[in-house]
């Protein structure tokens, strides 16, 4: 599977996300980064990490 765009992570992760209690609105969150970054566990925590980091630094 491709990767997804920015846009369609967001659509996907924010969808009716105003329904759900908090916890819920994580695994909505957390279902969707699953779909979305292709390969392991360490490889998609890394791409995550350098991501919050640049925007953190903007």
């Amino acid at each position: 599977m491709a990767p997804w765009s920015q846009r369609q992570l967001f659509d996907a992760s924010c969808d009716g996300l105003d329904q759900f209690s908090l916890m819920a609105r994580v695994r909505r969150v957390a279902e969707s980064l699953h779909a979305a970054l292709p390969g392991d566990y360490e490889s998609n925590v890394t791409v995550l990490r350098k991501r919050t980091l640049a925007v953190m630094e903007t």
